[in-house]
């Protein structure tokens, strides 16, 4: 504070300077909730393509118990559901199947992937 003596308040400078640091702060915080938001967006999608493979894998797991023999009915497909598109993949071993369900779909950057992998047994 500069000025007379006795006097009491804020030059135009420091008020000035407090305005651009608050701006600039304001800012910052602008930019990380878009941040934010985007990161949960993709998160939600994440978590979907996630919940839709592992409802695949179940379906397959129990068409697989309920043939004689076990894993007879498995065979590879595909389905589209809620704009995701699911692919499984069957590879039949001695003894056991391995099942390979992946989902892809659309986001605003391009094409994104989620892959689960399990093996069970066939006999």
């Amino acid at each position: 504070m500069h000025g007379e003596p006795g006097s009491t308040g804020f030059s135009v400078l420091e008020i000035l300077v407090a305005i651009v640091v608050v701006t600039v702060g304001l800012l910052a915080l602008a930019g990380s909730s878009a941040s934010v938001t985007r990161m949960l967006g993709t998160a939600r999608q994440t978590t979907r393509a996630a919940a839709l493979a592992e409802r695949r894998l179940e379906d397959l797991r129990r068409r697989a118990r309920s043939t004689d023999p076990p894993c007879a009915s498995l065979a590879p497909g595909s389905a589209v559901s809620d704009r995701m598109t699911e692919r499984w993949e069957v590879v039949a071993g001695t003894g056991a199947a391995l099942l390979r369900v992946i989902v892809s779909w659309q986001t605003a950057r391009g094409g994104a992937v989620d892959t689960l992998v399990t093996a069970i047994q066939c006999g």
